[in-house]
């Protein structure tokens, strides 16, 4: 079965302030493309075997079945909903940010959400 992919624009904020971050600050333009190439080849392979990555510990993001995928210094946040076959990337956030607090508010964002990106059926063009 493949699901649809949506990616908040959170996560799409996020991923962007990590790439401005490591290619100006970091002076690095090849890690933050090997970044952005990372996180977009997870992001298509989810439509097909999301169900390979663990559920988040913490309690709270338990409940809500958040899962995780750990991408270099990062961890991509996504939840299944397996009612509309959706993939639903929440944020993309530095493993030593304060991402439980960050993730306390990961219940309000909704696949109905006019503010989310639709990926539909394959994310391949986004990596050239």
């Amino acid at each position: 079965m493949q699901y649809q992919v949506i990616i908040t624009k959170k996560a799409i904020g996020d991923l962007r302030r990590a790439l401005n971050y490591i290619a100006k600050y970091l002076y690095n333009k090849t890690a933050a493309r090997n970044l952005n190439v990372n996180f977009y080849s997870f992001a298509e392979g989810l439509a097909y075997f999301p169900h390979r990555y663990p559920i988040v510990s913490d309690p709270l993001l338990h409940s809500l079945q958040v899962r995780y995928i750990p991408i270099d210094n990062y961890i991509l946040f996504f939840i299944i909903d397996e009612t509309k076959n959706q993939i639903q990337i929440l944020r993309f956030l530095h493993s030593r940010s304060e991402w439980r607090k960050i993730l306390g508010n990961a219940s309000s964002e909704t696949s109905d959400n006019p503010n989310n990106i639709y990926i539909h059926e394959s994310i391949s063009s986004l990596l050239k």
